[in-house]
């Protein structure tokens, strides 16, 4: 009977359905990346993605074993898509999106297939579904950094995709849009490092918030957003079970805009623990209970925020740069001098990058060459208040590291 109603559905829906009702479109591009460096960074993928310089390590004889230049080339940042159409399902118009790379899951994986983005919008004109895994709602695409690395500012600024339900409605030209996040590739740190787990525990998703306005031609968009996420670092302790669970909020806030060959585009971040963002960040223990079990976690604090200017000199050239900075403020409470601290960059005071590029472009082939600046403050002598600490210092190592990037891209 099942399969008889089966043959029944296909003899009606099948040829009433057309070739155009379907469409599929390839993109993407292959990308060859070629880097200098001046010193030894704290990176991924061979370093082809940087974060920040490596701080000062004396040998013996009181040599700094970090003062090492080095070169890469690398082409798996090359990545492919396929965008596609299809018939209205419920009167909206249905769409998706395969896309992966090449830059694999971990330092063990280089080459391996890794899917950046997978997901279908259902979109009713003044409303739209997505559900799948795409940007955070804080890597806001239409002010992300033109930067040519690859880290697009990270850890100053987001590099973040989750698996998502994400609505959005259109009022004239104002946007407001709700989500619920996991976290997949993009994940919390933790007394197991960084996994999907914490979140998955305190089984409760991240819920966001964006209200965004983009004028009718899309030369002008500004909003803001906030972000509440809740991850729980013990399940169990020493055997024990544990529902203690940290949740911290996030706000950022976007503004960009273009006035004939000139692009403005800048962002700023405020919030606890944002290490799942790929940005500096984390935390730790504040207290213990009567049974020697967590019972308060404390988020460290950062702020952080972008600017990027490209000019457009003619049909073929551009020229631009990117700044960043990225401020630890220390944790939320304060904590014992021997407590464990999970996150990025952790030991970082202050993080900062200026990046200029230019471009060459005719047609699908583009040339780039990018000298990008970073420097990281490391905490040396702490600020102590008898047997504890917030993670703030009275001194720091200054370092620095100078990446030339060549960049050769075809577009497909």
């Amino acid at each position: 009977m099942k399969k008889l109603l089966l043959l029944v559905v296909m003899f009606i829906v099948i040829p009433s359905l057309k070739a155009e009702d379907f469409s599929m479109k390839i993109g993407g591009f292959i990308r060859t990346d070629m880097f200098y460096d001046t010193r030894l960074i704290n990176g991924a993928r061979d370093d082809l993605l940087p974060f920040y310089p490596k701080n000062i390590e004396l040998n013996a004889d009181g040599v700094d074993i970090n003062a090492k230049s080095n070169f890469y080339f690398a082409s798996i940042a090359t990545r492919v898509n396929a965008k596609f159409t299809a018939p209205d399902f419920l009167s909206a118009k249905t769409s998706g999106l395969i896309e992966a790379e090449f830059v694999g899951q971990s330092e063990a994986q280089l080459n391996v297939v890794r899917m950046r983005h997978a997901y279908l919008d259902l979109d009713w004109k003044n409303s739209k579904l997505t559900i799948g895994q795409t940007w955070h709602p804080m890597f806001v695409t239409e002010t992300v950094p033109q930067a040519l690395s690859l880290t697009a500012g990270a850890p100053l600024t987001p590099l973040v995709r989750n698996p998502q339900i994400r609505y959005r409605h259109k009022l004239d030209n104002f946007y407001v849009t709700l989500a619920a996040l996991v976290q997949r590739d993009f994940t919390s740190p933790g007394p197991n490092g960084y996994s999907t787990s914490y979140q998955r525990f305190a089984s409760i998703p991240a819920f966001d918030l964006e209200l965004k306005y983009k004028s009718q031609n899309g030369k002008f968009v500004a909003g803001a957003g906030a972000e509440y996420k809740t991850i729980r670092p013990y399940s169990e302790f020493d055997k024990r079970t544990v529902e203690t669970n940290l949740s911290t909020i996030t706000a950022n806030a976007f503004l960009g805009f273009k006035v004939s060959n000139f692009d403005f585009r800048t962002g700023a971040w405020y919030g606890g623990n944002m290490a799942d963002f790929l940005m500096a960040g984390g935390y730790s223990i504040a207290e213990y209970d009567h049974n020697h079990l967590p019972s308060k976690y404390t988020p460290m604090q950062n702020v952080a925020g972008f600017v990027d200017l490209s000019l457009k000199l003619s049909d073929n050239i551009a020229i631009g740069v990117f700044s960043a900075l990225n401020k630890n403020l220390g944790f939320a409470d304060e904590i014992a001098i021997a407590a464990p601290i999970w996150g990025r960059a952790t030991d970082v005071d202050l993080l900062y990058k200026v990046a200029p590029r230019f471009t060459y472009q005719m047609n699908n082939v583009q040339f780039g060459f990018e000298v990008d600046y970073t420097g990281a403050n490391y905490g040396k002598t702490p600020v102590i208040n008898n047997t504890s600490w917030q993670g703030k210092w009275n001194e720091t190592n200054n370092v620095s590291n100078t990446r030339i990037i060549l960049v050769a891209t075809y577009f497909l």
